[in-house]
């Protein structure tokens, strides 16, 4: 005698979640990440880590990092583990740097000289300012220029160029006083410049030579 049984049983598949977000700078030291991860079963459980010891649990998230930029770069790792149900999980890490906050003042501009490059008119160079107001005095306490002019990068975009105002009158050589306020896009306020063992001057001398 022979005794067959026959057990028809649907096996579903669960593949394995791949993890994957994108990277939004809201400002130096703020920013939003997207979970853009694939997966198949509810319930997923995503795990994000900054490297800077915090974690969160959302499905996309927002972070500010307490550094101070101003004493320079900062790199961190950020990954995202995603894990479904069944405890299979992948995690996908990237390396996020946060630029250094900067503002140089130059101390001196040759306007009309050849091979001075940049130094042919005053420019600081700075990034991610939200807020910036820089003065020129002549010896006598005239204003001589005025600019409050970013680019989208948050740099200064407008040079002073040896002129009264930029297009009057042609104004003598010797030193002129700068004065600047400014403020970083996340709050930071500029702690001013550095001359020799001097730091924090929100004022200086810039040499006009013709």
């Amino acid at each position: 005698c022979e005794d067959r049984d026959t057990l028809v049983q649907q096996i579903e598949i669960i593949n394995t979640p791949t993890a994957d977000f994108s990277v939004q700078k809201i400002n130096a030291r703020r920013f939003r990440f997207f979970n853009q991860s694939q997966y198949d079963a509810p319930g997923i459980q995503p795990r994000w880590t900054f490297g800077d010891g915090d974690t969160a649990y959302s499905m996309d998230s927002e972070h500010l990092y307490r550094v101070n930029l101003t004493e320079g770069t900062y790199k961190s790792e950020v990954c995202l583990t995603m894990t479904n149900p069944f405890g299979c999980a992948d995690t996908l890490c990237k390396t996020l740097i946060l630029d250094q906050l900067l503002l140089k003042v130059p101390n001196a501009l040759a306007p009309g000289q050849e091979g001075v490059g940049d130094a042919a008119v005053f420019l600081p160079k700075g990034n991610s300012l939200e807020l910036y107001e820089l003065s020129i005095y002549d010896k006598w306490g005239n204003r001589v220029f005025f600019s409050d002019s970013l680019d989208e990068n948050g740099s200064p975009a407008e040079a002073w160029n040896g002129r009264q105002e930029n297009k009057g009158k042609l104004l003598p050589m010797g030193a002129y006083v700068w004065k600047i306020r400014a403020r970083f896009n996340d709050g930071t306020l500029w702690p001013g410049s550095q001359y020799k063992k001097q730091k924090g001057l929100k004022f200086g001398t810039v040499t006009l030579i013709r």
